[in-house]
């Protein structure tokens, strides 16, 4: 009877073994999948925290950048006064070459007030000095303004690749 209760133990606790591995097999496997997805989600939630990181600062970035931009708006206004300046200067330069050429074909067509014409001349050649020099001053400014368009072009271009290089997978 001793081997039989030994035997009949024995048996259950291998019932007893078996049953407990049934349950706890599959439970690791879930367990497993759990930790799998688990940890597929902390890759995931890590890289949301980098391009988080990455849109911060470029939010951040995004003040140089837009005084850039301001800046190129008032060389852009300025830039238009000198070019209305400048076409005043050339315009003036035009009805000048313009009376120039009138005097010239009377002149050809007969020597009758030739001292006119001359003095016309000289008092059309002041004016299409005054006009040129003007013009030279013009295009001295419109020379800074373009070298400062090009200083803030330099300026938004380097904010945006700053910008760029902080958002994984973006390039310039």
């Amino acid at each position: 009877m001793a081997v039989m209760w030994k035997n009949g133990l024995a048996v259950g606790g291998m019932v007893v073994v078996a049953g407990l591995l049934a349950v706890t097999v599959p439970t690791t496997v879930s367990l497993a999948r759990i930790d799998r997805g688990l940890q597929s989600s902390l890759q995931t939630t890590q890289e949301l925290a980098r391009v988080q990181s990455g849109v911060i600062e470029n939010n951040r970035s995004l003040g140089p950048l837009l005084r850039a931009a301001q800046q190129m708006q008032r060389n852009l206004v300025q830039t238009q006064q000198v070019t209305e300046d400048l076409n005043r200067n050339i315009a003036t330069i035009d009805q000048l070459n313009a009376a120039t050429l009138r005097i010239n074909q009377a002149i050809a067509g007969g020597a009758h007030g030739s001292a006119n014409n001359l003095q016309a001349i000289a008092s059309n050649l002041k004016s299409l000095d005054a006009a040129t020099a003007s013009l030279a001053k013009t295009l001295r400014s419109l020379d800074q303004l373009v070298a400062e368009d090009e200083t803030g072009l330099a300026a938004m271009r380097a904010a945006a690749d700053e910008m760029n290089a902080k958002v994984p997978g973006v390039t310039g």
